[in-house]
């Protein structure tokens, strides 16, 4: 998780048990300007979250939550503002012994599941967890619907990929043919 700590919730795991325990998330005006800030948004004008955490048989803590918010982000092709509302179910885990991941081999299964977060001095900081997740659902490159660029900008139909002359092979050129000379 970031080490921002631009809005915190902080939940003992100590008080989760198998039945779950909801909480809900609200941020003050405050909170969201931190946020925003963080996050590189015009504005934040809204930031909730409705989560559920239980204890799994195997120890570790199940989070299920949906958070609902309202953004402003600049428009990529105009810098105007676009507003966007975002609602976003997400599921994480989180264990006390989860080993923070070995960054010198990392090995991608798209399929699998994720490993458990882990669990810092008997807390989980939930409000870290809402903004981890904003910042998941943004799009990256917000645009205005009318947003075009300026016809100085449109490349020049002799800059476009397809009008570039193609090169012919030449069938003389041969890239190995120094080796021999190096085995001798």
């Amino acid at each position: 998780m970031s080490d921002n700590k631009e809005f915190t919730a902080l939940i003992d795991v100590a008080s989760i048990g198998p039945r779950p325990v909801r909480r809900q998330i609200a941020t003050t005006p405050a909170d969201r300007a931190a946020i925003a800030q963080s996050l590189g948004l015009l504005a934040l004008n809204a930031l909730t979250a409705e989560l559920s955490l239980r204890r799994t048989p195997a120890g570790q803590i199940e989070l299920t939550g949906e958070l609902q918010a309202e953004v402003e982000q600049a428009c990529v092709v105009t810098l105007e503002p676009v507003a966007a509302s975002i609602s976003e179910s997400f599921r994480m885990r989180f264990a006390e012994d989860a080993a923070e991941p070995d960054l010198a081999e990392i090995d991608l299964d798209f399929e699998a599941a994720d490993p458990p977060d882990p669990i810092v001095g008997g807390t989980i900081d939930l409000g870290q967890v809402v903004v981890e997740h904003l910042a998941l659902a943004l799009d990256p490159y917000p645009r205005k619907p009318d947003a075009a660029l300026s016809k100085e900008f449109e490349p020049k139909p002799d800059e476009l990929p397809e009008a570039a002359p193609k090169a012919k092979p030449d069938k003389t050129h041969r890239p190995f043919s120094g080796l021999d000379k190096l085995l001798k």
